[in-house]
């Protein structure tokens, strides 16, 4: 085996990545590109120092222009490549141009096949974002190859315009971040030291600086194809030692030497080490352990048990095309809702609700889907599941609750989710893990929350207990002095209830603790006191839950209840880690306030 499967570093890469408390974020250099033929840094200082060698005129070689070519020469080979492009640049302009042109036209890199690496990196389930030094393109073109037009466009970004990319990127958009630039656009280029240093000047810039720190402080980032010790060939690599920041990231590097093992123990580097292997010819071949390696990563799965929700049925078979389905809506819209929810429990247990299929789908089919979905109270809207809503109880931009009767003729509960948030990845993920929540907190030693009854994948919905109650909000607007002659029984009360979450089968973090979502069980206005000190308290709205066995990103927070939220809620996508009860007793105690 080229690599070994029981490094120490390999196993903790392959929890982190399963359990995706963090985002993976990959940093990619020349070295992934360098099997299809596209030269590395210094590879190209050789290419371009030979072309100027051999095409300069020996009888023109004097004076100043001679000892221009031994300056040049002794920067190439004292491995100084800023000092070399700069010095090519400015005393052979057209050898510079015509080598450069030569090596990246388009024509050329067209044509070019696409590493399977950058392939296997986009296909990963939970890697949506690179970073790159690579000037070729491959990386962006292996992604439009990857996923057809259909699915999320990538989006791309030069090395001086990295800061445009932030709204992309706290919503985990595909992104591609071209630290160097891109062959098709010269300007964007970094390669001589003028340019370095424009690319420095925006890096002091204080938004420029502060978001790539951020994300080294809050993802984990895997470099390969790069030499992270090489801080010559990037300022950003150069920056970001200086910062300390590789601390407890990963570098998957080939016959690492005792003295970058010795140095990545110090700096806190966790280093995954393969052997490449050699083809017919005798030739350096990478690829092949790197896939191996990214493999591994993929198909690892936590030791934690996969989230499970009762399984729903399923079909296999191929779908209309969306066009007919949505024509099929206006003749039969139960018959298409089913068809689709089958489709997306398929696709769900074989790659994960979470998966890149499941996102392609649900932009491929989302008219079909989101006609088949309508809920409301006239016949057939009123359906969903054994159950008809009967009237609404409230709305939202993202969701709407709706009062319901069972087949029993027991009242029950509806949440869906909306159809413009359906189309978001993560509301969609938020409300599924809510579901799950509810669905662990069904055997929990004491009623902490609705009991889950069913859920549905089209309508994306939850079916649920009822429960009959007041929120705090709405019992302290109406009488502030019998919460406040009784809030320590009551704080009490919600204290053992958030208690009973945290210690519950799947370890449930609410995350969204505040008056509106806490039911006082059979209490209402009027109430007195006694009453409110033994009523039971119900937690309600679990889409910014988590629990021992999620993944992925929580949806963002209220803009105008942002006060109850703790500061590693306040982005655009929850990206600190979510798996800590310190999220709760931070939101206690902004209630008690």
């Amino acid at each position: 085996m080229p690599y070994e499967f029981d490094q120490a570093n390999l196993k903790l890469l392959k929890k982190q990545y399963a359990e995706a408390t963090r985002r993976t974020i990959f940093f990619t250099g020349a070295g992934c590109s360098a099997e299809v033929g596209i030269p590395t840094w210094n590879g190209l200082a050789k290419g371009l120092f030979n072309y100027i060698d051999e095409n300069t005129p020996s009888s023109v070689l004097q004076g100043d222009l001679l000892d221009a070519f031994h300056d040049t020469e002794e920067a190439y080979k004292s491995g100084d490549y800023w000092r070399f492009f700069d010095l090519a640049e400015s005393k052979w302009s057209q050898f510079y141009e015509d080598y450069l042109e030569q090596r990246f036209s388009h024509e050329y890199l067209n044509s070019c096949p696409i590493p399977k690496v950058y392939t296997a990196i986009w296909r990963m389930r939970n890697v949506g974002q690179v970073l790159t030094l690579n000037i070729d393109g491959l990386l962006g073109k292996a992604y439009r190859e990857a996923f057809p037009a259909s699915q999320e466009s990538l989006m791309e970004f030069p090395g001086t315009s990295v800061t445009d990319s932030r709204s992309y990127f706290d919503r985990n958009h595909p992104l591609l971040l071209n630290l160097h630039g891109t062959y098709s656009m010269r300007s964007s280029w970094v390669m001589k030291e003028a340019e370095r240093e424009r690319l420095f000047s925006s890096f002091d810039n204080g938004n420029y600086r502060n978001f790539i720190k951020s994300i080294f402080e809050r993802h984990n980032v895997i470099f390969l194809g790069v030499n992270i010790r090489d801080v010559a060939i990037s300022p950003i690599i150069e920056q970001i030692s200086e910062d300390k920041l590789f601390q407890n990231h990963y570098w998957i590097t080939s016959d690492v030497s005792t003295d970058d093992y010795t140095w990545a123990q110090q700096n806190g580097v966790r280093v995954i080490n393969y052997t490449p292997e050699l083809d017919d010819a005798g030739s350096r071949v990478d690829s092949k352990a790197i896939l191996s390696i990214l493999d591994d990563v993929e198909k690892y799965r936590s030791f934690d048990e996969d989230a499970v929700l009762p399984e729903l049925p399923c079909a296999d078979a191929a779908l209309a095309k969306p066009q007919e389905l949505l024509q099929e809506c206006g003749i039969d819209r139960l018959s298409v809702r089913k068809k689709l929810s089958q489709r997306i429990e398929a696709l769900g247990r074989e790659n994960g609700f979470d998966s890149k299929s499941i996102n392609a789908f649900i932009r491929e089919y989302s008219l079909a889907i989101e006609q088949s979905s309508m809920i409301g109270l006239m016949p057939t809207y009123d359906s969903i599941e054994s159950a008809k809503v009967t009237s609404e109880i409230s709305t939202s931009n993202s969701s709407n609750v709706w009062l319901g009767l069972d087949a029993d003729q027991e009242m029950i509960c509806v949440k869906s989710l909306s159809s413009q948030a359906f189309k978001d990845r993560v509301e969609r993920e938020s409300f599924r893990r809510g579901v799950e929540s509810l669905f662990y907190l069904n055997n929990c030693n004491q009623p902490v929350a609705p009991k889950y009854l069913f859920h549905t994948n089209v309508p994306m919905s939850v079916g649920m207990e009822y429960v009959p109650g007041t929120t705090v909000n709405d019992l302290f607007e109406s009488d502030r002095h019998i919460i406040r002659d009784n809030w320590l029984d009551l704080a009490l009360s919600v204290f053992r209830a958030v208690l009973a979450c945290h210690t519950s089968e799947g370890g449930v973090l609410h995350r969204d603790l505040k008056p509106k979502n806490i039911i006082l069980e059979d209490i209402y206005f009027g109430a007195d006191g006694h009453e409110i000190a033994n009523s039971n308290v119900r937690f309600i709205n679990f889409d910014m839950s988590w629990h021992k066995f999620s993944s992925g990103n929580t949806k963002s927070v209220a803009a105008d209840e942002v006060g109850y939220y703790a500061p590693e809620q306040r982005v655009a996508t929850n990206v600190g880690t979510p798996r800590s009860a310190k999220t709760d007793v931070y939101m206690l105690g902004m209630v008690m306030v």
